[in-house]
């Protein structure tokens, strides 16, 4: 991305060629375009690809706006079912995760409570924290 354009990938989509109404050739091609991610946009949960789906001719460079079913089916990405198994391993070991660090909290709590009672209150809650935070990343995951 260079002074402020964005790079975008092409694919032509796999569908028969129709004929172009401007030089009437069997040339007119299904396209899908949409942004790159980089940069930022890496890290930014909002990041959008503003994808469209169009014809293009690849004598003449007639172009059209492809909407209905043609849109629907070529911006549909590959079906990947439910993972029960991986989601059900994964939840438990955000679970295990979640207990070790309880236990261990615990027990620092307890060395702690021989140095200084703030210690002992404010190492639960940091970690307490830190627990939520896990667990949120591991939901949105």
């Amino acid at each position: 991305m260079a002074d402020g354009v964005k790079d975008r990938v092409r694919v032509v989509l796999p569908r028969a060629a129709v004929g172009c109404p401007r030089c009437e050739r069997e040339e007119l091609r299904l396209m899908r375009s949409r942004d790159v991610r980089s940069g930022l946009s890496r890290v930014n949960p909002f990041w959008d690809a503003h994808e469209k789906v169009y014809e293009r001719c690849r004598v003449c460079g007639f172009r059209r706006a492809v909407s209905g079913t043609a849109a629907r089916e070529a911006t549909a990405e590959p079906a990947t079912g439910p993972r029960p198994v991986l989601t059900a391993l994964g939840w438990t070991a955000v679970v295990l995760m979640v207990v070790l660090i309880a236990v261990l909290t615990t027990v620092l709590a307890g060395m702690l409570l021989v140095v200084s009672v703030w210690l002992t209150v404010a190492v639960p809650l940091v970690v307490l924290l830190l627990v939520v935070g896990v667990v949120a990343v591991a939901r949105r995951g």
